[in-house]
Formats: structure tokens, sequence, C-alpha cells
């Protein structure tokens, strides 16, 4: 099975995101234990998780964001915005903190 990092560098443009509905399992103490399976569909999710647990209710469902080609399907967990930061601009910074730290006789020696 390929994994969503096999995609690094690669085009996704026969990829698209949507939402899926995932079956899980959970405990006595209603702890996720896991993952049944994903639907296209709610409703049908819905009624697989009732039919497979028998009525006793250790089967739920909770609306996810996938990632697809159809043919290959990847779970989004996190789905907040990331701060990126410019590793350029990060690194001369760095550099800069890093030369404060020494003594002038040593960021001389460093030719700076």
């Amino acid at each position: 099975m390929a994994r969503l990092a096999d995609l690094a560098g690669n085009s996704l443009d026969s990829f698209r995101m949507e939402e899926m509905t995932e079956v899980y399992s959970v405990n006595e103490d209603g702890r996720k234990t896991k993952v049944i399976g994903y639907f296209k569909h709610a409703y049908i999710a819905e009624a697989f998780a009732t039919s497979q647990s028998g009525g006793s209710g250790y089967n739920r469902t909770r609306e996810v964001l996938v990632i697809t080609s159809d043919t290959l399907t990847y779970l989004v967990e996190d789905q907040e915005p990331l701060e990126l930061f410019n590793d350029e601009e990060e690194a001369l910074r760095l550099k800069q903190l890093a030369l404060m730290k020494l003594t002038p006789a040593e960021q001389k020696l460093l030719g700076h």
C-alpha cells in the first residue's frame, strides 16, 4: 500500500479533497479502538455501523476529510492551518543569534 509520503514532490492533479464518513469501534469507556472503514454516504455508514454492532452501540461514525484519487485515499487528520516559516530568513536569523553568543575575538576569527 502506498504511503501519503510517497506522493511528496509529485503532482496531485488526479487527487481531490472529499468529506467521507468513518465507521469505527469503541470500547466500554467510549474510546476509539479501531477503524472499520470509510463511506462516501453517511446514511450507508450509519446503517453499516448499526448492523455490524448487533445493537450493542459499540460502532460509531464521524465525518472526516480525505484526499482521494478514487484508487488511493488518505485521511487528513489535522485540518488546522499551518504556520510556514521562510527557511532562508530563519537560517539567517539563527546564524545571527549564534554569532551574538560569541566574543568579538571569536566572531573575528570566523570572519565576521
